[in-house]
């Protein structure tokens, strides 16, 4: 009888030692979902964030577009690029820096021979 109340007595504590690990344990794990769940917030309100200034940028670009077409029409007689898009006036600038990239290739390759 007195082995039997010493065992019992060890698996009470022991018992109470488990209870106050996972006690322990739940807190621990309570703090790491509060980190992750703010991590995420963090991380979806930058990504949002991230999303305005692209539709900024884009919208910017547009305007940018808009104003350099509206002088590129000025600088033209009689409005004869009344139809020329942005994109068409972009197109125009990186065709005339494709030729000015091969003439001067062309140039490079003269001054080695």
């Amino acid at each position: 009888a007195l082995m039997s109340e010493r065992s019992l007595a060890s698996f009470e504590s022991c018992l109470l030692r488990l209870v106050s690990d996972l006690g322990g344990l739940r807190s621990e794990m309570d703090v790491n979902v509060g980190e992750v769940e703010g991590t995420l917030s963090l991380l979806f309100s930058d990504n949002l964030t991230l999303v305005d200034l692209l539709e900024k940028s884009e919208s910017s670009l547009e305007i940018a577009l808009t104003k350099l077409e509206d002088s590129y029409r000025k600088q033209e007689p009689e409005g004869i690029l009344d139809s020329v898009s942005a994109l068409s006036v972009t197109d125009h600038f990186e065709r005339n820096e494709e030729d000015f990239a091969r003439r001067e290739r062309g140039v490079g390759m003269v001054a080695m021979e």
